[in-house]
């Protein structure tokens, strides 16, 4: 499964509508350890398939939503079942730590 980019319309109607794991990643272009969590977050979105919703959030493209949803630092992700937030982390994560986070969820 491919990474999308979300929007702040699409976040929300994300969030309203679905059920079952959502992951949003807020990130940046020119933040190094965001770039460095680019190819693990993919790795991951490709290993679980259909059985995850895997986003991103630009914080620059996207403020506002950064705000409300009180990113302080990047990259952060957060985790969300059947819209409501079960977990955020900030930092690098490796692929295999991340998939096993996420994999509770499921």
């Amino acid at each position: 499964m491919s990474v999308q980019a979300i929007t702040t319309p699409q976040f929300k109607a994300l969030l309203a509508k679905h059920e079952g794991v959502q992951l949003f990643r807020f990130w940046a272009p020119w933040c190094a350890p965001c770039r460095m969590m680019t190819p693990i977050y993919q790795q991951v979105a490709d290993t679980l398939g259909d059985k995850a919703v895997f986003g991103e959030v630009n914080v620059d493209q996207e403020p506002g939503l950064s705000q409300v949803h009180m990113i302080r630092s990047i990259p952060t992700l957060v985790i969300y079942k059947d819209g409501k937030e079960v977990k955020r982390f900030s930092g690098v994560m490796n692929a295999k730590d991340l998939q096993a986070l996420t994999e509770q969820y499921l």
